[in-house]
């Protein structure tokens, strides 16, 4: 089993129209106001973004987490809405040592009220 199939839900390419397609639970605040704990994000799986985009990413020791990119020439940087939290800075060197890898841009979100 791979990481993606260890998500919540995975879609294979053949039965999404040619797009894989990832479910996450959020498991944090760091979202909020707008993604609450217990939040489903709907991903399409890429591994290129750009700034302002939601992301969903694999990083080593935190688990796959849902945040705001700010592109870099150097890397990435990950920003939570929630301002209790620090922005979380990638290098490319850390993505290519696979401390961190991008798993999808966040294209729907499911609440419930």
């Amino acid at each position: 089993m791979n990481t993606l199939e260890k998500l919540l839900g995975y879609i294979p390419e053949e039965m999404a129209n040619g797009k894989k397609i990832i479910a996450m639970k959020i498991v944090d605040n760091a979202m909020e106001p707008r993604i609450t704990v217990g939040d489903i994000v709907i991903a399409r799986q890429q591994e290129h973004f750009t700034d302002n985009e939601i992301a969903l990413i694999g990083v080593y020791g935190m688990g796959h987490i849902c945040r705001k990119v700010r592109c870099h020439s150097d890397g990435i940087e990950l920003i939570a809405t929630n301002t209790a939290y620090k922005p979380i800075r990638l290098y490319n060197a850390d993505i290519s040592a696979g401390k961190a890898y991008m798993i999808g841009k966040v294209i729907e979100l499911r609440a419930t009220l």
